[in-house]
């Protein structure tokens, strides 16, 4: 596969693995894409689930798995990423989705040390949820190589067929 065409599956495979993981945990997205922006190489847009939690002021067992969540999904981009290849991987590529797991585990542990164990914990787990939902990952990614945009209907529609 040529640079140019590699550099844009892997693209593809992080955003995929976003999604995929965004719908499992019930996020509402409303598209993915792989066209590039000055700042981006690609996003997913979704609603964010932590709309009225205040997880700042305390977090209660419907806050917690909804934190949980956001860090799954925060992940799994990379994951799926370094999964697909990891010489396409490069953890500067996936610096936001890092920021964005630190904080949000920061208001559910006390400790540096805490929070770095659990990150560890959702960082395995998300690895075992994107090997289980490979193949689900390459037809999201798929999707994207051929169209470059894919809307949360769609997205919904190949992540759980049946409904």
């Amino acid at each position: 596969m040529a640079k140019k065409n590699l550099a844009r599956a892997a693209v593809a495979f992080h955003e995929a693995g976003h999604a995929v993981a965004a719908a499992h945990h019930r996020i509402r997205i409303t598209k993915a894409t792989i066209k590039g922006t000055a700042e981006t190489k690609g996003r997913i847009i979704h609603h964010n689930p932590l709309v009225n939690a205040h997880p700042d002021v305390g977090t209660s067992a419907k806050t917690r798995p909804r934190i949980e969540h956001r860090i799954v999904v925060s992940f799994a981009g990379p994951i799926a990423q370094r999964r697909f290849n990891a010489r396409t991987y490069r953890h500067y590529n996936a610096h936001e989705d890092y920021v964005t797991a630190t904080n949000l585990a920061g208001y559910l542990v006390g400790s540096d040390k805490e929070r770095d164990a659990y990150l560890n914990w959702v960082w395995v787990h998300t690895e075992n949820f994107i090997e289980q939902e490979w193949p689900q990952v390459e037809a999201v990614a798929e999707w994207l190589l051929e169209h470059e945009t894919m809307t949360g209907a769609a997205i919904r529609k190949l992540v759980f067929p049946q409904v």
